[in-house]
């Protein structure tokens, strides 16, 4: 396996991990306070999902700032209840594992360099 193939193979291995901790949250743990402060684990997914959707198909070569984006996504996941958060993020997880896969070498490392995910 390629050094290329073995970073995909993990980040998707660490997107499908995370959500395995998403789908096996009771209801009571979405509403736990997180490590973060003003977090619960809702907020948590919130944050990375968005994060997540926001980089999606985002080019670090296109000029373009994903963060625009992020605000608005984020807004409309906050909003979510549980099992529809946790269906975004499959979504999502599914879609960026996906894209990993057709950059090509020197835009990939380009992104590793600057993917905060």
């Amino acid at each position: 396996m390629s050094t290329r193939e073995q970073i995909v193979h993990n980040l998707r291995a660490s997107l499908h991990a995370f959500g395995n901790v998403v789908d096996a949250l009771t209801p009571e743990q979405w509403n736990a306070q997180s490590l973060c402060p003003a977090w619960t684990a809702h907020g948590v997914v919130v944050h990375t999902t968005t994060i997540e959707a926001g980089l999606l198909g985002w080019r670090p070569d296109s000029g373009e700032n994903p963060f625009v984006a992020m605000g608005r996504i984020g807004e409309e996941l906050a909003g979510l209840p549980p099992d529809a958060l946790a269906a975004r993020y499959e979504i999502v997880l599914v879609s960026v594992a996906a894209w990993l896969e057709t950059l090509g070498l020197i835009l990939f490392l380009l992104l590793l360099y600057v993917y905060p995910g």
